[in-house]
């Protein structure tokens, strides 16, 4: 199944560009973000509540992963059978073993980075437009034995302290843990569906973070046992599921609600008479849950995301997901630095220095990806193979 569905790491190697673009924005260009910061003016504004943020806007390509590893476990558990509890104990902790690597090694890089004054931040704070969030990133004092334990163990339960970005993580682990023990016991029940979606009103209660898992899960049930349907009415419904038009209708009505901003603003403005009953997260996972959907039926989208330069990206994206923040707080505030002191103007000072920040990034990206996979002990590579959903 894997390699006949290649094209999801090429939208994942897309996705992950736009992590990077987001955290770009949200130093240089908050605006393009956060609707009212005081740096925007009337067409940043027209385009944070657009449609066409989803180009800025990290949370979309989270959503992504988070739908992406539902989906994946859920397939993975309805193709092969039943799951005993030992295994799903043994495939949460091959879960962990498989993020371990990549976390550990990007907290140990921050460490280094912060311990040798090679972090640029607190100097290039007064003068970006975002300087709160510069002030306040990694400003503490660095130790080992902190940086060790953010790597086993705080990561995985409350976020990372030495890279912000991995907050994403510990939802990964125990989002996976979710789908694959509701795969597990509902897999051959009729009433599967409804369950998921009680669990999925319980969750978008208490948190909303784990709501895209649970829409992953929906639509690998959708997509596998869609013939095996015996009743009439199910496969009437289906049929319509899978009509012609419906991948590119879903792709287009995803993508508009996964860009839902946190105030409904601008096209999304109607949607806040929902404000009181479902929060803008829960939205953006539903939108990028119905877009995955027109995806998997939509074979232009195939063809396209399959070409090797993306699928490589997406190889290559978690990686560089745990790594583009400490390189951004480094190499890419010293480059601003510098030619803020040159006298560029902003704008080509911080479009310089993502210029030259993105090889950085994508370097590091390509060279701890071939140590991870040809340099680790073959017990943990073992394990990680074996828990890559």
């Amino acid at each position: 199944m894997q390699s006949r569905m290649r094209y999801l790491d090429g939208i994942r190697g897309v996705m992950s560009i736009g992590v990077i673009l987001s955290h770009f924005a949200i130093i240089f260009y908050p605006a393009l973000i956060l609707i009212d910061h005081q740096s925007g003016n009337a067409l940043t504004k027209a385009y944070a509540s657009s449609p066409f943020s989803i180009v800025t806007n990290g949370n979309i390509a989270v959503q992504y992963f988070m739908v992406l590893t539902g989906f994946l476990v859920g397939t993975s558990v309805f193709h092969n059978g039943k799951t005993s509890w030992k295994n799903v104990l043994v495939k949460a902790y091959r879960r962990y073993v498989r993020l371990l690597p990549t976390v550990l090694l990007s907290i140990l890089f921050t460490y280094a980075l912060m311990s040798t004054g090679l972090m640029f931040q607190g100097q290039s704070a007064q003068y970006v437009y975002n300087t709160e969030l510069l002030n306040h990133s990694n400003a503490f004092a660095p130790s080992l034995p902190g940086a060790l334990y953010d790597g086993f163990i705080d990561t995985f339960i409350n976020g990372s302290q030495y890279n912000a970005p991995l907050w994403a993580i510990k939802y990964e682990l125990w989002g996976y843990l979710i789908v694959l023990v509701c795969a597990s016991i509902l897999r051959e029940k009729r009433y599967r569906r409804l369950v998921y979606i009680l669990v999925g009103l319980f969750l978008s209660i208490v948190t909303t973070s784990f709501i895209s898992f649970i829409f992953g899960l929906f639509i690998a049930d959708l997509y596998v046992y869609r013939e095996r349907e015996t009743t009439y009415l199910s496969r009437y419904y289906s049929g319509l599921l899978y009509a012609r038009f419906v991948p590119g209708a879903c792709l287009a009505i995803g993508l508009y609600f996964a860009s839902v901003p946190n105030d409904y603003a601008g096209l999304h403005g109607w949607l806040s008479i929902l404000n009181a009953w479902i929060k803008p997260s829960t939205i953006r996972g539903l939108g990028m849950a119905i877009a995955f959907f027109g995806m998997l039926e939509n074979k232009w989208i195939h063809k396209f995301f399959e070409k090797r330069a993306l699928t490589y990206l997406g190889d290559i994206s978690y990686v560089t997901y745990a790594f583009q923040w400490p390189v951004m707080l480094s190499a890419m505030q010293y480059f601003f630095l510098e030619f803020h002191r040159q006298g560029m103007a902003y704008e080509q000072a911080a479009n310089g220095a993502v210029l030259l920040t993105l090889p950085i990034i994508f370097v590091i990206s390509i060279v701890v990806s071939k140590i991870l996979s040809t340099r680790l002990p073959a017990c943990l590579k073992r394990k990680g193979k074996q828990a890559d959903a």
